[in-house]
C-alpha cells in the first residue's frame, strides 16, 4: 500500500480482514498508558495488497506529547522455520521435552502426551519424577542428582513410567544440561529425549528366564588356577570364543584373546585385583579364534579356603557385543541429535532464508567431522521452484545458490 492509503483509519482497516481483531489492536494502541514509554512486544500479522500474509513483531511507544510510535519487524520467515520445526518436533518417533533446573516441564511434545496419558497443560504443571514409577524413583533421582552435582553435559538411563491411568512403561532417555550462559558451570534446565522401550524390556525379561535355564550353552564358564590360567571350559565359552577347550586350558585368558584394541590397562588392573584375591566385573573388546572382534562382558569371583588363600577363579563370560554396537548407535544418535538441536536454534536465530542458510550450513560443517560439502534445499510449491544451497566446505567454503524448477529437482547427490 502506498503511506497516503494507510492514513487516518486507513492502517486499521487495511490490516486484516478480522475487523474484530483490528479493532482491538487499535483499541491496545491507542489506550496505551502515557506513562510508560513502551508496550510489551507482540506479533500480529497484516496483509498485504495482493493478499499475501506477512508476520509483524511490534513494539509500540509513546513520545513525550503523547504520540504513540509502532516500531514493527518483518518476522515471516524466522515464522516459517519455526513452524517447520515444530511440526518436526511434534512428528518425532521419541518423546522429546525440556524441564527447568528444578524439573518442572517446560515443553513436551505431542507423542509424551499420548505416552503418559496427560495433555500438554497437565504436564506442565508436573514435574519430571512425578511420572517415575514409585519402585524406580529414588534410584532415578539419584542418578540425575549426579548428573546435575558434576555437570556432566549428557547421559543416558533407563527405568520405568506411569501411564496416568496407573500401567507402567519403560524408557530408555538421554539428557543433556543447558548450562546458563551468563554464569559458567550453572544448569538453568535439561532437554531430553525418551525413547518407549517397554517391548525390549519384556523382550529382555523373557530372555534372562531362558538365560538361567540355558547358562550351560549360552554363558561361557571357566575355573582358573590363581595365576589365571585356565584349568576348565564350559561348551558355552567354546561357542562364544570359537576355541577349543585343550587350546584355551592352561593359557591366561588375558594372553590368548587380546587384540590392538584391548584396553590392557583394565586387564592390569583386573589381575591385580585377582591378586589380592578380589572380584572384580569388567567388560574388554578381544578376538575370537577368527580374529575378529568379541565384546565380553567377565566377572569373577575367587574361591578361597577359610584362611583367605586362594584356591580357584570362576569366571562368568557373556557376549555382549551386540550391546556395544547398540551403544555405539545410541551415541552416534545422540550426536546427531546435538548437532541438529544446534543447526535447529541457527535456524531459528536467522533474521531471513539467506542468513538461515548461510549460518545454518557454515556452523553445521564445524560441526561434522570429515565433511566435504554441505547442501540444502528449499522448496516453494507455490511458484514450483526448488531453491539448493550449497557450500564446498574443503575448497573455497563459498556459499552457492541455484533455482531450478521442482519437476527437474531429483537428489542432492544427482545435483
Amino acid at each position: 500500500y502506498k503511506p497516503e492509503e494507510m492514513l487516518g483509519d486507513g492502517w486499521w482497516k487495511l490490516r486484516t480482514e478480522n475487523q474484530e481483531e483490528n479493532d482491538r489492536i487499535k483499541k491496545q494502541v491507542t489506550e496505551l498508558d502515557n506513562n510508560k514509554t513502551e508496550g510489551k512486544s507482540y506479533i500480529t500479522a497484516i496483509k498485504t495488497r495482493k493478499g499475501k500474509v506477512r508476520w509483524i513483531q511490534w513494539v509500540d511507544s509513546v513520545l513525550e506529547n503523547g504520540m504513540k510510535i509502532g516500531i514493527g519487524q518483518d518476522i515471516s520467515d524466522r515464522r516459517e522455520m519455526e513452524e517447520r520445526y515444530k511440526h518436526i518436533v511434534e512428528s518425532a518417533n521419541d518423546i522429546i521435552y525440556t524441564a527447568n533446573f528444578q524439573g518442572y516441564f517446560t515443553y513436551v511434545n505431542e507423542l509424551g502426551s499420548r505416552i503418559t496419558g496427560y495433555d500438554s497443560e497437565e504436564l506442565l504443571k508436573m514435574k519430571f519424577v512425578d511420572l517415575i514409577s514409585p519402585s524406580h524413583r529414588d534410584d532415578v533421582i539419584k542418578f540425575y542428582q549426579r548428573q546435575f552435582n558434576r555437570r556432566t553435559v549428557s547421559s543416558y538411563h533407563e527405568f520405568p513410567i506411569l501411564h496416568k491411568d496407573g500401567h507402567e512403561s519403560w524408557v530408555g532417555q538421554t539428557v543433556k544440561a543447558l548450562f546458563d550462559e551468563t554464569k559458567p558451570g550453572m544448569v538453568r534446565g535439561y532437554q531430553a529425549i525418551a525413547r518407549d522401550i517397554t517391548e525390549n524390556k519384556h523382550y529382555e525379561e523373557e530372555l534372562e528366564k531362558l538365560s538361567l535355564l540355558a547358562s550351560e550353552t549360552i554363558n561361557g564358564v571357566l575355573i582358573s588356577d590363581p595365576d589365571n590360567r585356565v584349568e576348565w571350559a564350559n561348551e558355552g565359552f567354546c561357542k562364544i570364543t570359537g576355541f577349543t577347550i585343550n587350546e584355551i586350558k592352561n593359557s591366561r585368558l588375558g594372553d590368548l584373546m587380546t587384540g590392538p584394541k584391548t584396553d590392557m590397562e583394565t586387564i592390569e588392573v583386573a589381575r591385580h585385583k585377582t591378586a589380592r584375591g578380589d572380584g572384580y566385573v569388567i567388560e574388554l573388546l578381544l578376538l575370537n579364534k577368527k580374529k575378529e572382534d568379541i565384546w565380553l562382558s567377565i566377572s569373577n569371583t575367587p574361591i578361597v579356603d577359610e584362611n583367605g588363600k586362594m584356591l580357584k577363579q570362576i569366571e562368568i563370560l557373556t557376549d555382549i557385543t551386540e550391546k556395544k554396537r547398540y551403544e555405539e548407535q545410541l551415541s552416534r544418535y545422540s550426536t546427531r541429535l546435538e548437532i541438529l538441536n544446534k543447526t535447529k536454534q541457527d535456524i531459528l536465530e536467522a533474521q531471513n532464508v539467506e542468513e538461515m542458510t548461510n549460518r545454518a550450513l557454515h556452523n553445521l560443517a564445524k560441526r561434522i567431522a570429515h565433511c566435504n560439502r554441505l547442501s540444502l534445499a528449499v522448496f516453494e510449491k507455490n511458484r514450483g521452484k526448488a531453491e539448493l544451497y550449497y557450500t564446498d566446505v574443503k575448497n573455497s567454503g563459498k556459499l552457492i545458490y541455484k533455482e531450478m524448477e521442482m519437476k527437474s529437482f531429483r537428489s542432492l547427490p544427482y545435483l
